[in-house]
């Protein structure tokens, strides 16, 4: 992957929102019990998911609730948005905690292959970072949007530092700023 050129005054108004479109996420925790039908999740997801941000002490609490009688609960949903698109399928309720490490995961192959690629935790719902013919999609499930890598890639980058902040600083999990900051390194290299 060759770095991507500043932008000139001949540039069209398109290839420079491309190299400078950010990504913006939020991830969503489980209000109640088990979801057994996704699609009332997506049509009403105020009435199922909680934002962690919007929330946060609400959500803190919320999740150290259900941390008691479970350990490694986590129950939720991610939103990744770009330019407009919505990455994730709505009411994919799925482990959020492991899903973030799992999407990092699929930008260190990127950067390793130009090819990354996971599941969610407990789907089988894969998540794709690929580069063919010289361009770069994210892919998931029936999604396929194409991406400028270098923006992308480090707007994930910090939507992964916050979220991780956030459950270090409500929930005590481990710092993972040592592994993003490897994998900012590594991108600043393309």
């Amino acid at each position: 992957m060759s770095k991507p050129r500043a932008a000139t005054t001949g540039d069209s108004a398109w290839a420079q929102y491309q190299r400078t479109a950010r990504l913006s996420s939020t991830t969503l925790i489980l209000k109640g019990g088990p979801i057994f039908d996704p699609a009332k999740v997506a049509a009403n997801p105020q009435d199922y998911l909680l934002d962690i941000f919007e929330h946060e002490a609400e959500a803190a609490a919320l999740w150290q609730s259900r941390r008691r009688r479970d350990r490694d609960w986590s129950e939720g949903e991610i939103r990744l948005r770009y330019q407009g698109a919505e990455l994730l399928p709505f009411g994919a309720v799925d482990h959020v905690l492991a899903l973030w490490c799992y999407l990092l995961h699929v930008v260190e192959e990127f950067l390793d292959t130009g090819r990354g690629k996971t599941y969610y935790p407990d789907q089988p719902l894969p998540v794709v970072l690929e580069t063919v013919k010289h361009k770069v999609f994210f892919s998931t499930d029936e999604t396929r949007v194409m991406v400028e890598p270098v923006p992308f890639l480090d707007s994930l980058l910090d939507e992964a530092q916050r979220f991780f902040a956030w459950a270090q600083s409500n929930l005590a999990e481990p710092s993972m700023d040592r592994e993003i900051a490897q994998l900012r390194e590594r991108l600043a290299q393309l």
